[in-house]
């Protein structure tokens, strides 16, 4: 067993399924445990498992290797100066020779070996035969045809990997040879079964670096040290996507189809298919399950995939001095190989009413079966119904299913919640304040992930755009919400009055005091208190605040107790603090320590395609709260309220509506019920609105623009239509009629 699960780690996250391009994985009792028999030990299920629950199979310990009296040799794949980043090269040599190994070779140099047999297969490939071959280094892949597609076998590539061919070289070369394979790849201990009595054991990097722990040996501390053998170069880009066609300096146009580099998962399975069914026809393809050696499952945390290929490109160029120059020789044995098919378990094709009994059982909660959520690990509810009833996988799988049983099961308690919500929220309208912009958007996502928190919170932005309703918000999505919300306006009372109100004093502290009195910091115990325009706070009042924000105490006026409070602090500014500094009326110190963590509210005029929305909620909103029936209104509105600037913001929006609201008739708002400076702003004209010819188009604008000059001359001369008409230069009757036209009167221009 190559892969196998960790029982009780699994926290049915269910990655592996989906990573897994064969679902060699079964679900029993909630937990994923690989099938042995169907697995290619690609080692997609240890890059994706985020709780380490899947482990893999250990290679002979060195004690007993060491005790059988045998020549240890290690075979190192080119990877290892990717995954050994912090070390040089010759030091982790070094530090296999402390850890017991008599020699120490380079894979690369197998690589080197077998190239010139590949040479001839793509030569051959290209001149002479009508088939495709592909190449066989990968172990996954040899495993993924050889269960999943054996009508391919015959088109891979009858040469042995690099591991394969300097391992045959060694065991002809040193007598007693143990030799020991050290890599990133998890499918080389598959491999090493295949073709028995080469490699003895196959030890990932990560697996080394326990025997390295077991005995303190820190690569680290060590000297360099040689490799042994032949000096390879080039070989060692086999670790690399396409590495075989760059070992064999064969080049690939990125318009020629003969020769091809197929890598990583998802192009390895439809290219496959492709292949299977008869619609590619490359003659030779570089093929590996990753994106190269330096992409298998051991290197998922050693930087990216780019940094990975850049740290062997340059050892390739920089060589590294090593010791003798060895000739390159081949095996006696050859370096061919036979492939045969490998058994798998079968599962008996589910009938469509059996499929159909299970989806019905979801449905009822999912929806249907092409819902795709991607929990369960499945394609799509039809996929995962089949592995239901073959027996790989649990209908509580279904993430779907599972939410809208607990909701089922827990609808008081949801209920509840509810009523709890709307009475929290029923004062306060937060999504009137947030609306639908991509920048209230990102704010909504900031108020989500620091209001559980007790960080301090500086809201900034100008008058009128919902600050202290998003520091309400804070408080009730906060673990304080149940303690109470002080809030703080620091520009409404004096310096005494403010320090008296924050914290408190004692009886005789001043004229006045007849009593003791409890600060508003400390009536916010456990809770929150907002500060509302804290850059107006007085000075010398802001080094008080500060010790409460450093150290969590308050000393009441007059009293030489000090006390300890747990208060959290929200701050609000419309002012430029930055400024504030400069000249001296804010303390710097005091700055940062609001300002750990800032949100900026934007002016209504940075936003005013939040208009619509806004317009429509406080109709509907003050429509309930006068007690009238206002259902619609006019189109044209928009582009006033879009043409004017909105100095004070989303609260003289909220007024202006209200306004509109009160002084509407019917069961449509007027712009004549809005605000004259509203109604004699200039909107901007916008084109093909609409499917209207050009005519139409050119009729329906210029109508705009002569109303809106209309009420111009009329705002000019205070609403007397013989002025209006000697300004615009044409017959009062004409500026009269146009007056009817557009139903305009002097009585609402002058509102």
């Amino acid at each position: 067993m190559i892969l196998q699960t960790k029982e009780g780690l699994c926290k049915k996250c269910y990655s592996c399924i989906r990573g897994c391009p064969v679902k060699a994985i079964k679900v029993q009792n909630e937990q994923a445990y690989v099938i042995q028999e169907n697995c290619i030990v690609c080692g997609n299920c240890i890059k994706l498992c985020s709780q380490d629950a899947k482990e893999v199979e250990k290679g002979f310990s060195f004690e007993q290797a060491m005790k059988k009296n045998k020549t240890l040799v290690a075979l190192l794949a080119p990877s290892f100066v990717s995954y050994y980043r912090e070390f040089h090269p010759l030091q982790v040599v070094s530090a296999l020779r402390k850890l017991g190994f008599n020699y120490v070779y380079e894979v690369a140099y197998g690589a080197e070996i077998i190239i010139d047999s590949y040479k001839e297969f793509i030569i051959k490939a290209k001149t002479l035969e009508k088939k495709t071959y592909l190449s066989s280094p990968c172990p996954a892949i040899v495993n993924l045809i050889s269960k999943f597609y054996p009508e391919l076998i015959e088109n891979l590539v009858p040469i042995v990997s690099p591991m394969m061919a300097i391992g045959r070289l060694i065991k002809e070369k040193i007598d007693n040879a143990t030799i020991i394979f050290i890599g990133p790849c998890v499918a080389k201990k598959s491999e090493i079964k295949d073709e028995k009595g080469i490699i003895d054991a196959v030890y990932t990097f990560k697996e080394i670096d326990e025997e390295f722990l077991k005995r303190d040996i820190n690569p680290k501390r060590k000297s360099f040290s040689d490799f042994d053998g032949y000096f390879p170069r080039i070989g060692r880009a086999f670790s690399l996507s396409g590495g075989l066609i760059r070992t064999a300096a064969i080049g690939t146009d990125i318009l020629d189809s003969d020769i091809m580099v197929i890598d990583g998962k998802d192009e390895v399975m439809s290219f496959l298919h492709s292949l299977k069914n008869g619609h590619v026809f490359p003659k030779f393809v570089d093929i590996l399950f990753c994106k190269g050696c330096i992409d298998g499952p051991i290197m998922k945390d050693k930087g990216t995939l780019y940094e990975r290929a850049e740290r062997v490109r340059r050892y390739i160029k920089d060589y590294y001095f090593q010791g003798e120059y060895e000739e390159k020789f081949l095996p006696q044995s050859g370096l061919g190989r036979k492939f045969s098919k490998k058994d798998r378990l079968l599962f008996v094709e589910p009938k469509e009413e059996e499929i159909k009994s299970i989806l019905d059982e979801m449905k009822s909660y999912n929806g249907g079966e092409n819902l795709n959520c991607g929990a369960c690990g499945y394609d799509n509810c039809y996929e995962k119904a089949k592995a239901v009833i073959m027996g790989l996988a649990e209908i509580e799988m279904c993430l779907p299913y599972l939410l809208n049983k607990i909701s089922v099961s827990n609808i008081n308690l949801l209920n509840d919640y509810k009523i709890i919500q709307q009475e929290l929220y029923k004062d306060k309208d937060f999504n009137f304040i947030l609306g639908k912009t991509h920048k209230m958007r990102e704010i909504w996502e900031q108020i989500e992930k620091v209001a559980p928190t007790c960080t301090t919170v500086l809201i900034r932005g100008e008058s009128g755009t919902g600050k202290e309703m998003i520091a309400t918000l804070l408080h009730q999505k906060s673990q304080r919400k149940d303690r109470p919300m002080i809030t703080v306006n620091c520009t409404t009372l004096t310096e005494h009055l403010l320090e008296s109100e924050l914290f408190g004093h004692v009886k005789g502290a001043f004229t006045g005091a007849l009593e003791n009195k409890k600060g508003l910091l400390e009536v916010a115990h456990n809770g929150t208190i907002f500060l509302d325009e804290i850059g107006d706070m007085p000075i010398n009042l802001q080094t008080k605040l500060l010790r409460v924000l450093q150290n969590g105490e308050i000393r009441p006026l007059g009293s030489n107790e000090v006390k300890k409070i747990d208060v959290r602090v929200i701050a609000a500014t419309n002012r430029n603090l930055e400024q504030l500094i400069d000249e001296g009326k804010f303390r710097e110190d005091l700055y940062y320590r609001l300002n750990v963590f800032s949100i900026h509210l934007p002016p209504l005029r940075e936003r005013k395609e939040d208009l619509p929305y806004f317009l429509h909620h406080l109709i509907e909103v003050n429509s309930k709260k006068i007690g009238k029936k206002i259902i619609s209104y006019e189109k044209e509105i928009i582009k006033y309220l879009k043409a004017y600037n909105w100095p004070g913001n989303i609260r003289e929006l909220a007024n202006v509506v209200e306004r509109a609201v009160i002084l509407s008739q019917g069961e449509e708002l007027k712009l004549k019920d809005f605000p004259i400076h509203i109604q004699n702003v200039t909107p901007t004209i916008d084109v093909l609105v609409s499917n209207k010819n050009l005519w139409e188009q050119r009729d329906e604008q210029l109508a705009f623009f002569e109303k809106n000059l209309i009420k111009k001359y009329l705002k000019q001369t205070l609403g007397n239509v013989k002025k209006a008409a000697e300004l615009a230069g044409i017959p009062r009757p004409t500026f009269h009629n146009m007056m009817k036209k557009y139903n305009l009167k002097r009585e609402d221009i002058m509102l």
